[in-house]
């Protein structure tokens, strides 16, 4: 019985060689039926690499084609073509295919990459008899338009990359045809106006089972979404999105780095239960976070970045909401702040974040007083260095002692009292100095009675009694 399954082991293996041979002149034969490999010196640069693997159970032999970098123009694939038994992978990446080939039948075949070609349109049915493809790559070409049937014939179709090419609009239920869809990848695309319109959903006819959507660097101002679909990867980095728009409630990762929100407030995000991992990288226009900014999308958060928000100066120390450690603790895990301008981050803004394995601040300027001794105190390497006070400047908090901080709270007191009674003696000093001086610039109560001549006319007159009465 061993030898049996020996045998047709054997003869499986040999035809797959044979076979692998037979995609013209691409694979060279290996007469000692052995893995085909178009390194060696001897072999011409034009041929393909295939490499054999046995998969279990069974051990039943599976082929890997690789034809990358080969310099292959759509004429130089012959009419022909013959895909080698058990075909698992083929790549005909890097090269100069100007059309998408129409591959012969396959139901081994599972991965296709066409990425880094010269295709500027999808028609026909390249693909229609490949009706167990799992990964389609067609990124980095010029595709322009896509035909309203290109995905017929892919039921089993789990990933598809069109990123990096010039698509405008998609064909109304271009992707209805895909019913286990689970990515789908349209970044860098010129689809602004597209998107500015139709609801991607309905219109394109992707299924409910959805899980990754990335359409990054479109030029986006909008984005119709239904907020009930089962996503559970959004990237919608470097757009133009002047605020957050509607996002279904099932999202886990969230990429909204480089858009132009300048402001983040409670009304910022919708509500977004089960969310784990939030990027805010690289928003130039950024400047504050006010409190309770993450209060809706806090509850399962794991990761937070703001990585590159060079002009973010204001970080509410509740942008995460109020409560206690105990009652309500946060679940991040990851906070990234580096290359930000916050002069302070206050204890209070982390300190129900009991998980807390990785805090990164480099490159922010730092002032290292009281308010942020409490990184010293997490006894990790944050990369956090010191901007004032100017002694201090470029050094590590992660290096300094406790008492260079000059936190003594009773001290601190102290100075404070002495300074408002010094400030107030000061007030009441300069208060008497101006009354003195106003003072003595008035003129005196006395005055000078001139005395005048008796001609005067101003010369006090004396009335006398009349004499004669009493004569």
């Amino acid at each position: 019985m061993r030898k049996m399954w020996k045998i047709i082991f054997v003869t499986l293996q040999a035809i797959s060689v044979a076979q692998c041979a037979a995609f013209s002149a691409f694979c060279p034969p290996d007469s000692d039926i052995m893995p085909i490999s178009g390194d060696n010196a001897d072999t011409p640069a034009t041929y393909c690499d295939c490499h054999m693997a046995h998969s279990a159970p069974w051990g039943l032999p599976t082929v890997t084609i690789d034809c990358q970098g080969r310099e292959l123009r759509t004429d130089d694939l012959p009419q022909d073509l013959i895909l080698p038994f058990a075909a698992k992978e083929l790549t005909l990446a890097w090269n100069n295919l100007t059309v998408a080939p129409t591959l012969p039948a396959s139901d081994h075949l599972r991965v296709l990459k066409l990425a880094h070609n010269a295709i500027t349109a999808l028609e026909g049915s390249p693909f229609l008899h490949l009706p167990n493809l799992q990964h389609l790559d067609l990124s980095s070409n010029n595709i322009i338009t896509l035909s309203d049937d290109i995905f017929d014939g892919l039921p089993h179709l789990e990933h598809l990359d069109l990123s990096q090419n010039q698509l405008k609009i998609l064909p109304s239920n271009a992707f209805a045809g895909l019913l286990v869809l689970k990515t789908l990848i349209l970044s860098e695309n010129p689809l602004a106006g597209f998107f500015s319109q139709e609801n991607l959903f309905s219109y394109t006819g992707i299924t409910k089972d959805l899980k990754t959507l990335e359409v990054a660097m479109c030029n986006l101002t909008k984005i119709h979404l239904d907020e009930d679909w089962a996503v559970s990867k959004l990237d919608l980095h470097s757009n133009l999105f002047q605020g957050v728009p509607d996002i279904p409630v099932s999202v886990r990762f969230l990429d909204f780095g480089g858009n132009f929100l300048k402001h983040i407030d409670p009304e910022t995000f919708p509500p977004l239960p089960d969310l784990e991992e939030l990027h805010l990288d690289n928003m130039v226009p950024l400047k504050t976070i006010q409190a309770d900014a993450f209060l809706s999308v806090s509850a399962k958060l794991r990761k937070l970045s703001l990585e590159g928000c060079r002009n973010l100066t204001t970080l509410d120390n509740l942008a995460f909401g109020n409560g206690t450690k105990e009652e309500n603790p946060l679940s991040l895990v990851e906070v990234n702040l580096r290359g930000c301008r916050l002069k302070k981050i206050k204890r209070d803004l982390l300190a129900r974040a009991v998980n807390l394995t990785t805090l990164s601040l480099a490159g922010n300027p730092l002032n290292c007083d009281c308010d942020v001794s409490w990184i010293k105190e997490m006894a990790k390497e944050t990369g956090a260095q010191c901007s004032l006070p100017l002694i201090l400047r470029g050094t590590k908090i992660s290096e300094l002692d406790m008492d260079q901080f000059h936190c003594d709270t009773a001290k601190s007191w102290l100075f404070r009292i002495i300074n408002g009674i010094i400030v107030f003696a000061l007030l009441c000093g300069c208060g008497v100095a101006i009354y003195y001086l106003v003072m003595r610039c008035r003129p005196s109560r006395r005055h000078v009675v001139q005395k005048l001549a008796l001609t005067s006319p101003y010369a006090p007159v004396t009335i006398q009694p009349n004499r004669a009465e009493h004569l």
